[in-house]
């Protein structure tokens, strides 16, 4: 069945919604948006939908940067340090967390390093999203987890489910009891989401933090780049989640070295 009565007021309905009736944020909606226009590539690649209408539709596929967290290296450490779990699985879902901390994989990858990814005392992946291969040296916490688990690191709950465990166990911190605003817009408007740090929690914050703690020590972006598989500076840098102080601190510690 061909589609010809298919026109840009039905894709600005479906947009407002998504927007104002399902009040989608910017980046989820942006997200939606992309998939259709894929589904309608397909529909005139099919011959249902003529390629003149493609090239008349217009999507609004506008992204937003997100106020996202990380975890600092002393952040790690102290949840390396818990000891009470209210169940065995949440120590390994700490354990793995913490393992994506300081490797910088996506948890698709970081979730499932079992011996055959360890050569020459660094571990060797072929991203799952991307394909590309990645060469990561061992960190000594990344070993002394590794060695834990015989070189295999244990089955985890999928992501939402892990999502869920990694904020109870961020909770039994203190130092991550503190309120942290993310900026996200819904209904077109800017809002400002108030919750506790840990809340922010999920299996992403590992990637991010890896990142983010090498750029603050100075480590070159093409060296973290390379063991992130980041393809871009601008995707990396939507990585790096520092703050104005800490650029500050940072640039200090320059001038300080140079006998500013």
């Amino acid at each position: 069945m061909e589609v010809k009565n298919f026109c840009q007021c039905d894709i600005d309905n479906f947009s407002d919604f998504l927007i104002i009736d399902e009040e989608f944020a910017m980046n989820t909606h942006a997200k939606t948006m992309m998939d259709l226009l894929q589904i309608i590539k397909y529909a005139v690649k099919l011959k249902k939908m003529p390629a003149a209408k493609l090239v008349e539709l217009e999507f609004d596929t506008r992204r937003e940067e997100t106020d996202s967290i990380y975890l600092t290296e002393d952040e790690i450490v102290h949840l390396l340090e818990i000891k009470d779990f209210d169940d065995p699985v949440h120590e390994l879902v700490r354990d793995v967390f913490v393992v994506g901390c300081f490797t910088a994989r996506r948890f698709s990858d970081y979730s499932t390093i079992d011996p055959s990814a360890i050569r020459n005392n660094r571990l060797e992946f072929v991203q799952k999203k991307t394909g590309g291969k990645v060469t990561i040296p061992i960190h000594s916490v990344v070993n002394t987890i590794l060695n834990k688990y015989d070189n295999a690191l244990p089955k985890v709950p999928k992501n939402n489910e892990f999502n869920r465990i990694i904020k109870l166990v961020g909770e039994k911190l203190s130092c991550l009891h503190i309120p942290f605003t993310k900026q996200v817009t819904y209904g077109r408007e800017l809002k400002g989401l108030v919750d506790m740090k840990f809340n922010y929690l999920q299996t992403h914050t590992a990637r991010r933090s890896f990142c983010s703690n090498e750029y603050l020590k100075g480590t070159d972006p093409l060296i973290i780049m390379s063991i992130s598989g980041h393809r871009s500076h601008k995707s990396f840098m939507r990585y790096i989640k520092v703050s104005g102080d800490q650029f500050a601190d940072k640039l200090e510690k320059i001038w300080e070295e140079r006998g500013v």
